[in-house]
């Protein structure tokens, strides 16, 4: 039973009643013992004190403040004022309200003071307590969902809920249906702002029930959580404030029985602004009305992306200060910048003396609506902040806005492909375009439906076996025929690549290589790929966000790469893309695709790209060091780590040490050729005379699963020599080598056999030929990791002589056994060290201080 009804008269008030008005009337006990019923209600003027004795009907003359604590003290409900002090915090609006509501008209009212109109209403029924608390909490939570019907209502379903037992039980029955059974309901209070059209309900929902120590005694703790919805018969409109949508659903579930289908109250969708108008206001500050509004200080805003690398959140923030000069500036400085409304995640403004944000939410069509807390916000307060916003921005709040910048057009794109397969309809925007270009058709199919609460459905089976609804968990199903949407993924993909394919053949500098497949977990993956100024590119499409174990894989591979995804929510897939990929939405494909806009669209991307090229070696690099030190000289526990990915972590340590390298191995596969190769270049100095030294290795990638170390058998010895023997037959090599020939062809491993190595050697010197000095050297997976570590570690030195760096390699690589070592390594690396050593750096920081002086 709602508490409203239960405590009418002073007779009922007892300690439940203090309780579930939330006053904590124990600790206001054990203060009135300690000081007394003056100083708890110390503070009190003249007129309010006589204004208390004629609510409590007391006849003697106030002569002081002694007569005033005399007389309260001796009455038995003394008690009481003490309790509606502590109820009085917070609740002043509230109060303010509903004393209007029920003595507007009234000859007997007291306006002396708040806490006077809470007492006048204490006393003439305890139960407006309650209905106070039902409007501090309905105002307490921001605008909820809107509905309303067509059928005639009377006030006796007002009634019901507030009253009866019946209908209680019932929309009870419902929630607790749609909560899967999983959480507990009770109707608390109501208010009554006019008895006969217009109601307040509060219910409360148990989330948790649990004991929880407490300073005297540990004690059994139910937490709630609320809901609340309000009834207007008269105007036919329905509002529910619901904390999940579960509570949202059942109370719609409810309504459509009691009124009739319920129909969404959504405001028309604004469109009369310009985006040059908007852009103005965040570029020259100028308001989009022409009138700037006064009293309207903008402290923070958030943008929800920006033109820095990966484009993350910005936030601009002066506490106290306006702060847009600074976005003035972000936007001139191309930090930010306006792509579609969305980008305004919150504004948040002090105006007429109080502190409030707006947050934009995508509704509808792929419109925004820039939602205001309104929690606890006076009407006229809101009106008057409603109109300074819509001066400032030319667009309101609280109502749909047409987002007609480009990146609204792609949010629209993107939104279509994230609806669910029965929620896309004939009028969805671009829905009759996607179907004419294939990228959607429809398909009929025999669906579940739930008789209870009308939705189509996955039914789930209970501990039985029964096949229930898992929105109501009701058993009355039946199947459907049922037209659904399906997204065409062959088309969106060839659309994609043919975009790409009109930009290549407007391009000179550009080539466009054969496609290729990724197999990976089952289904397979094709790959565009192309050159742009003679250096790769790859693009990729897909419906569903892809792990980060395959975007890692994308990455070992060096080349930039495009990411394009649709039907995923571009904040989902921020979260596992990789900064040196580019990742971007069908929808922003989709609207640059004509030329001119293409070209530009897609250099931009491409640029973007090659500034971070350096960023995804390194990065790739980093991660490979750290597999490859886990793979070390093991040759158990591989089952996931093979081959493939093994020269691909090879070569991404090989393209950080030596930029000028080349992959061959697995992407030239039933062609004989090594897995890459790499130069070296520098200068040599040999007393006072330089020489230019060019040198070329290829080399071999060869993971061992055999615990007694790679077989380096015939075949191996035969292919490695034929390696050396058909590069060397090439024009370039002679050409660009100082020897005009290979100088060595390494072997990488996680293992060898030890005796292999001194047969190879001996193997290629007999074969070579006196004319050749190409010779094989090993160097295990442990050792490259090693190097590559040495690397970072010196690396500001290693940057200062990198002809130094460059000839330790060659010396490396041309080791007279053969095998590289880590002491090599270590030796080598100390005599780069040491030759950074000389290099005479300029001392800046002495420089400044001058300055500063």
């Amino acid at each position: 039973m709602s508490y409203t009804n239960g405590y009418k008269s002073l007779d009922s008030v007892n300690k439940d009643f203090w309780n579930e008005a939330k006053v904590n009337h124990e600790r206001m006990d054990e203060l009135y013992n300690e000081t007394g019923i003056e100083k708890m209600l110390s503070g009190l003027k003249t007129l309010e004190k006589r204004d208390i004795f004629k609510i409590l009907k007391i006849e003697k003359d106030m002569t002081d403040d002694a007569n005033f604590f005399e007389v309260i003290n001796n009455r038995d409900d003394h008690k009481y004022l003490i309790y509606l002090k502590e109820f009085l915090s917070r609740k002043k609006r509230a109060i303010e309200e509903l004393y209007e509501k029920k003595f507007a008209n009234s000859q007997f009212r007291f306006d002396s003071s708040d806490y006077v109109k809470l007492v006048h209403l204490f006393y003439t029924s305890p139960s407006f307590l309650y209905e106070i608390l039902v409007v501090h909490e309905w105002k307490s939570k921001s605008t909820g969902d809107l509905f309303t019907w067509s059928s005639t209502a009377s006030s006796s379903l007002l009634k019901g809920i507030a009253s009866h037992k019946g209908f209680q039980t019932k929309i009870i029955d419902t929630l607790y249906r749609f909560s899967k059974q999983n959480s507990q309901y009770k109707i608390t209070a109501h208010c009554i702002l006019d008895e006969k059209k217009h109601y307040i309900y509060l219910l409360y929902k148990q989330t948790k029930d649990t004991k929880r120590p407490g300073f005297d005694m540990a004690k059994r703790v139910k937490d709630i959580d609320q809901v609340m919805f309000s009834i207007n018969i008269i105007d036919k409109i329905i509002e529910i404030k619901a904390p999940t949508k579960m509570e949202l659903y059942g109370l719609k579930k409810y309504f459509n029985q009691e009124l009739g289908e319920l129909t969404e109250i959504i405001p028309t969708v604004f469109t009369e602004y310009t985006e040059d108008a908007v852009l103005r206001v965040f570029e020259n500050g100028e308001a989009a009305s022409g009138i700037e509004p006064e009293d309207f200080e903008i402290n923070r805003i958030v943008f929800s992306n920006s033109l820095l690398s990966k484009s993350p959140e910005i936030t601009i923030e002066l506490p106290k200060s306006d702060i847009w000069l600074s976005v003035i500036d972000a936007f001139n400085r191309r930090i930010i910048d306006l792509n579609s409304l969305k980008d305004v995640k919150q504004i948040y403004f002090t105006s007429d003396s109080c502190t409030r944000s707006v947050r934009s939410i995508m509704v509808g069509e792929g419109n925004v609506i820039f939602k205001l807390d309104d929690s606890k916000l006076e009407e006229n307060k809101k009106k008057s902040i409603m109109k300074k916003f819509m001066q400032k921005f030319g667009f309101p709040i609280n109502q749909p806005v047409e987002n007609k910048f480009k990146g609204g057009i792609s949010d629209k794109v993107d939104r279509l492909l994230r609806l669910a397969e029965d929620e896309l309809s004939d009028d969805t925007v671009f829905y009759d375009e996607f179907v004419q270009k294939e990228f959607i058709y429809k398909n009929e199919v025999v669906r579940t439906k739930c008789i209870y609460c009308n939705s189509l459905v996955e039914p789930e089976k209970d501990e039985g076996g029964e096949e229930k609804c898992p929105n109501c968990s009701d058993s009355k199903l039946t199947k459907v025929n049922s037209m659904v949407h399906k997204i065409n993924h062959d088309k969106i993909e060839n659309f994609v690549f043919s975009i790409f394919t009109d930009f290549i053949n407007q391009e000179s500098d550009c080539v466009r290589l054969p496609l290729s497949d990724w197999p990976y977990r089952g289904k397979n993956y094709r790959i565009y790929k192309f050159t742009y100024k003679g250096k790769p590119y790859q693009c990729i499409v897909s419906g569903n966000v892809l792990s980060r174990k395959m975007l890692d894989m994308f990455e070992r591979q060096l080349v930039p790469t495009i990411l394009i995804y649709y039907g995923v929510d571009k904040e989902t897939s921020n979260i596992f893309c990789l900064d040196t990929m580019q990742h971007l939405t069908f929808g922003s494909i989709y609207t640059n695709s004509q030329m001119p806009t293409l070209n530009e669209f897609i250099k931009d991307i491409l640029t973007g790209l090659e500034k971070r090229t350096q960023y995804l070696i390194d990065s790739a690099a980093i991660k490979a060091n750290t597999i490859i030190q886990n793979v070390s000289d093991r040759e158990e526990d591989l089952n996931v780590y093979d081959q493939d990915i093994f020269e691909d972590d090879v070569f991404t340590i090989i393209k950080q040490l030596v930029p000028n390298s080349e992959k061959w191995g697995k992407e030239m596969k039933g062609i004989a050729v090594p897995e890459g190769i790499f130069a070296l270049q520098y200068m040599d100095r040999a007393g006072m005379e330089v020489h230019q030294q060019k040198v070329v290795f290829s080399y071999d990638c060869k993971l061992n699963k055999d615990n007694k170390g790679y077989n380096l058998k015939s075949d191996e010895k035969r292919k490695g020599l034929d390696y050396i023997s058909k590069i060397n037959n090439l024009k370039e090599i002679s050409a660009y080598c100082t020897n005009g020939q290979v100088t060595a062809h390494i072997f990488i491993s996680n293992k060898f056999r030890k005796g292999q190595i001194k047969t190879m050697a001996d193997y290629f010197h007999k074969q070579i030929g006196r004319e050749y000095i190409g010779k094989p050297i090993f160097i295990t997976a442990k050792v490259i990791s090693h190097l590559h570590s040495q690397f970072l570690k010196y690396r500001e030195e290693i940057t200062l002589v990198p002809d130094s760096f460059s000839r330790m390699l060659h010396e490396l690589f041309t080791v007279e056994d053969f095998v590289v070592t880590e002491n090599k390594i270590d030796e080598l690396i100390d005599d780069v060290v040491f030759a950074a050593q000389q290099y005479t750096k300029l001392d800046t920081s002495r420089i400044t201080k001058k300055f500063k002086k």
